[in-house]
């Protein structure tokens, strides 16, 4: 379109602006009186200015006056046309730019959604080594809690065997039937409750170091079996012993190696901690208990019995009665014994000559004129060390 428009405009200035010399026939402009080519005078009227007639000069006036409309006509078109060629290309590169951007914009969301969907797994790989590191750390504190309470109960294990063996060393051997030389501390008072308020009471004996209190099931259980808070009161130890009431020492059947034995009349408690009486203060425990360790077997007929216990009978002092080995049951459960058992003994210590503790004082048979006490053999249990 532009090149028609330029053409266009050439040829009108041709025609307006020149002719041919008559002699070579060369372009000369329109005014020229001599040719440029051969040098002959141009003839004609047109060649004259001032000799143009009134009508030949308007109708040049009137050419010139078209061509400087067409010439800015073309302008015009030019201009037009330079203008919708510039702005296309500007609606162009504007469209190239929003295509762009919009591309960089999709990028970039993807791009943040990679980094969050990194983050996330980062953040669930840290949680998961927490947990790990939790889960690792539970299992090595619970190996070290159980390594720690293994050393404990080996200690108390050689603490134990060392104190039977030193009292083994130091209690005399008396065969001729004479008091046995032990240690009375060790046969407490038991006293037992419901939540009712309903209270009974027999006899135990600390049986190692560590405070377990061997007794009779049924002073430590109520009639039908269920078992009784329970305490023990110790004596001073006195040739007289005597009760020290100030301090009661609480008796657990819930800690290890304790608890009611199932085909037996007998129960091991363990000392657990123990309160002053006058004061509901809670008292420290001693770092060992006075104990009498279990010796069963080498009984025969005859032998001295001596029974300790504290019995209703004797006001819950410290008492005991001598009598011998009368008979045993066929099962070898029980010894039978003449020696005076009464409502409290339950529970106690059977002891011989020799210092050996061989029996639980259990129960008795009254009736015309009769009397039978019946020892629980310890040879039937297996003690706790």
């Amino acid at each position: 379109m532009r090149e028609k428009i330029i053409g266009f405009f050439r040829e009108q200035k041709e025609q307006w602006s020149s002719r041919h010399c008559d002699t070579c026939g060369s372009v000369m402009g329109r005014f020229d009186k001599f040719c440029d080519n051969c040098g002959a005078e141009v003839s004609g009227a047109s060649a004259a200015v001032v000799d143009t007639p009134r009508e030949e000069r308007t109708e040049h006036s009137d050419l010139r006056a078209r061509s400087r409309k067409y010439v800015l006509t073309a302008l015009g078109l030019v201009l037009l046309l330079s203008a919708g060629l510039a702005y296309s290309s500007y609606s162009n590169n504007i469209g190239s730019l929003s295509r762009a951007l919009h591309l960089q914009q999709e990028q970039s969301q993807e791009l943040a959604d990679q980094i969050n969907e990194v983050k996330k797994q980062a953040e669930a790989v840290q949680q998961q080594n927490a947990s790990s590191t939790r889960a690792f750390t539970t299992q090595i504190d619970s190996q070290k809690a159980e390594t720690e309470n293994a050393k404990r109960q080996a200690l108390l294990a050689q603490q134990a065997l060392a104190a039977v063996k030193k009292q083994v060393e130091e209690t005399p051997v008396n065969k001729d039937g004479s008091f046995p030389n032990i240690n009375s501390r060790a046969v407490v008072l038991v006293v037992c409750g419901d939540s009712s308020g309903n209270l009974q009471s027999g006899s135990g004996t600390i049986i190692n170091s560590a405070g377990y209190v061997l007794t009779n099931k049924h002073v430590v259980t109520d009639s039908n079996g269920y078992g009784l808070t329970c305490g023990a009161f110790m004596n001073d130890g006195s040739s007289a012993p005597q009760l020290q009431q100030e301090v009661l020492y609480l008796l657990n059947v819930t800690a290890p190696n304790v608890g009611y034995y199932t085909n037996y009349d007998a129960a091991v408690l363990a000392i657990s901690s123990a309160v002053n009486t006058q004061t509901q203060s809670s008292v420290s425990l001693p770092t060992s208990f006075p104990f009498i360790r279990p010796q069963g077997g080498n009984l025969k007929q005859g032998d001295s019995l001596f029974i300790f216990g504290y019995p209703g009978a004797s006001s819950f002092v410290f008492n005991v009665t001598r009598g011998i080995v009368s008979s045993f049951t066929t099962d070898n459960t029980f010894i039978n014994t003449d020696a005076i058992i009464d409502l409290g003994n339950s529970g106690g210590a059977a002891i011989t000559s020799d210092g050996r503790f061989v029996g639980i004082p259990t129960q008795k048979y009254v009736g015309d004129g009769d009397y039978l006490g019946q020892i629980l053999g310890v040879e039937n249990l297996v003690i706790p060390n």
